[in-house]
């Protein structure tokens, strides 16, 4: 029998898009009878829009407006109300084309489509292979089927199209972008699933359809390019990963619940919420911290449909004429699951690694080798002294405990009496769990780590400037040199000399919390980097809270607007809680202490850990040129004798001269760019002269 076929036409936002899909269809290579265009895009000139369109084309399309918010289902089924009114009978030759209009079919899709249902009386459900509609080769999706456990799995997906899959014929179910399906059987089974209208609605509707006795078959030749999913379509946007993700937890979860027997129901609601909570438990342990609160919240969501499931479970025994025999045929076998995902980690994979090569980093080498070579050279002449000393002891230096367990006994409380002072045991303070730490490296003398730390930081400080500025530069010798600078930085150096252990760490460690912070939008792996970073950081110069909470703040608002669940739900909170946390102690003793007045003794909070060192406090002016000490050379053990007046003479004019270039690259750079920076460098003077 020849099949009768209409189509459905489901418009979201209009445009070229639709225009594209009218024509496509007017150019079919089997004519269409009705065209029923389901209007949602509450646009009053969408007739005017595709008048160029519709002369172009055979046929009258007849416009019906629905909801601005209607889901895919709804309008399907307002679209078949209004193409077989209630009380007339559907006859059994009509068809229906299911399409929407980021759809565009080949010329013999449809012929394709309606020869597959012709010759085949039991197939009622028909789907062509979808293509990419950016990249026309490569397959979106090409049937589905479901793993064991119920979770969608599609058979093809993100592949070449090389005409490897057009022997797959009968499948489990396929995709509602161009599915044929016969329009008694869809009034049969009561069409889509309203709950699934954005994920799941077309495998859940072909496995009923499998279950009433029907057969389901993908057909290859017949090819339509897609543009988008169902749910970014439906919701007008890009979902991202972690909304993608509960959609699909959430879809997975309510077809349990509907296709459960009746005694394994009230088990499953109540397991579906600890289960939940076990298997982000298992997200977060894998990296994966984004989708902890998805999994939670689509159980929660699944649980909460309960009177949608009870619908679900009717409508399927209303129509269910045979067993579930008939689709554990068709599902799945656990090795070409664990295949398929295996295939789709390795193209998530280099998704991530095309995400990271578009930072155009530097080569390393061999300016990085000859970057710590010239710095090695340099430490080694200012500190090679020290090497072979078993500890240091001078300005803010004092050795630390003599073995392992007193290292460690040492990081769990501040005694105040080793000092010198007579007062009670202070909380723990985060600095020593670093001592403590680094100290572990070489256990049998603890202070020979500090010895080593000195003798070799400023080469380790270019390394680490590498790395974090490689993240935004991407010349090797203006990487090398911003690193250099840095590592030779005179606030650095005069650390070193007067042995404040805090600030050398805390200079150390900026770098690196710099480049994990502008690339913690690549990984997870970057956010726990940047957690780490500004955990080392905040705990060897408290002082710098302030200004580095309002850093990470305001870049996490900068960008998360394209990202707001990964920077507001996952970014912020894991970067600044471990720090919060663990500088809790030293925060409630001060407000012991204080008695609640905030503003006394403010600089006791903001204290750098170790013994004081007395300074002469620099002026803004020095702070701003990088030099905050004329006896740089001195500081480090130096006799400059009367050179240093010259020497003072040429850092100050370098100085300036670096903040004026620094200050001509603002007015050249992109605003965002220039203004970043110009609030980041005042910020940082005030912390300086604070």
């Amino acid at each position: 029998m020849r099949a009768s076929v209409d189509v459905i036409l489901v418009v979201r936002q209009g445009g070229e898009h639709l225009s594209n899909t009218l024509r496509a269809i007017g150019n079919q290579s089997r004519p269409v009878g009705r065209l029923i265009v389901a209007d949602t895009s509450a646009d009053s000139t969408l007739r005017a829009q595709i008048k160029p369109a519709l002369d172009e084309i055979r046929v009258e399309p007849e416009i019906i407006d629905v909801a601005y918010n209607t889901s895919w289902s709804e309008a399907v089924e307002e679209a078949m109300a209004h193409l077989f009114p209630e009380g007339q009978e559907i006859p059994e030759s009509a068809w229906v084309w299911l399409l929407r209009d980021d759809i565009m079919p080949h010329p013999s899709a449809l012929e394709k489509l309606a020869l597959s249902v012709e010759v085949a009386t039991l197939v009622k459900v028909a789907g062509p292979k979808q293509h990419v509609a950016s990249q026309p080769t490569m397959i979106r999706e090409m049937g589905e089927s479901i793993t064991r456990f119920g979770e969608r799995m599609p058979l093809a997906e993100r592949e070449m199209d090389q005409a490897q899959y057009d022997r797959l014929s009968d499948v489990l179910a396929v995709g509602e972008a161009g599915m044929l399906v016969h329009a008694p059987t869809f009034d049969s089974l009561e069409g889509f699933d309203p709950a699934l209208s954005l994920m799941d609605g077309s495998l859940d509707f072909c496995i009923r359809a499998r279950l009433s006795g029907h057969r389901v078959v993908v057909v290859p030749r017949a090819i339509v390019d897609v543009e988008n999913g169902l749910a970014d379509w439906s919701l007008r946007k890009k979902l991202s990963s972690t909304r993608g993700h509960y959609l699909a937890r959430k879809a997975w979860l309510y077809r349990r619940l509907v296709y459960s027997p009746v005694w394994a129901l009230g088990p499953l609601v109540l397991v579906a919420i600890p289960w939940s909570l076990l298997t982000a438990l298992f997200h977060l342990v894998r990296k994966h911290p984004d989708r902890t609160v998805s999994e939670v919240a689509a159980a929660l969501g699944s649980v909460l449909e309960i009177s949608a499931v009870i619908r679900a479970r009717g409508v399927l025994s209303r129509s269910r004429t045979n067993s579930w025999a008939v689709v554990n045929a068709l599902r799945l076998a656990p090795e070409d699951v664990s295949k398929r995902r295996g295939i789709r980690a390795q193209g998530n994979r280099a998704i991530r690694e095309e995400k990271a090569s578009s930072l155009l980093q530097p080569p390393a080498m061999p300016a990085l080798a000859w970057l710590v070579g010239v710095l090695t050279v340099v430490a080694g002449m200012i500190f090679g002294r020290w090497w072979g000393a078993s500890a240091l002891l001078g300005g803010g230096l004092l050795p630390v405990a003599g073995d392992f367990d007193e290292l460690w006994n040492s990081a769990w409380s501040i005694v105040p009496t080793q000092l010198g002072l007579d007062a009670p045991a202070l909380p723990a303070d985060p600095a020593h769990f670093i001592f403590a730490t680094l100290g572990s490296l070489t256990w049998w003398s603890p202070s020979t780590a500090f010895v080593w730390l000195f003798v070799a930081a400023i080469p380790i400080a270019g390394f680490i400037a590498w790395w974090g500025f490689s993240q935004v530069l991407s010349k090797a010798w203006s990487t090398a040199l911003v690193s250099a600078l840095w590592a030779l930085s005179p606030s650095f150096l005069i650390a070193l000399g007067d042995g404040r252990v805090g600030a050398v760490i805390a200079h150390l460690a900026l770098p690196w919390l710099f480049g994990a912070i502008v690339t913690a939008h690549l990984s997870w792996q970057r956010v726990g980097q940047a957690s780490l970073a500004l955990l080392v950081v905040t705990a060897m110069a408290p002082v710098l809270w302030p200004p580095v909470m309002v850093a990470v703040i305001v870049y996490a608002v900068i960008t998360g607007f394209r990202q707001p669940v990964r920077m507001f739900g996952g970014f912020l909170p894991l970067v600044l809680g471990p720090s919060l946390l663990l500088g809790l102690p030293r925060f409630f003793y001060w407000w012991g202490e204080t008695g609640g007045r905030w503003w006394q003794n403010g600089g006791v909070l903001f204290a750098d850990p170790g013994l004081g060192v007395s300074f002469t406090p620099a002026t803004w002016w020095q702070i701003a040129g990088g030099w905050p000490s004329m006896d740089l050379l001195g500081s480090l053990g130096w006799d400059t004798g009367t050179f240093s007046s010259a020497l003072g003479l040429v850092l100050v004019a370098a100085g300036v001269l670096l903040v004026l270039i620094a200050l001509a690259s603002l007015s050249v750079a992109r605003p965002i760019v220039g203004v970043s920076f110009a609030l980041l460098g005042s910020l940082g003077l005030l912390t300086a002269t604070a």
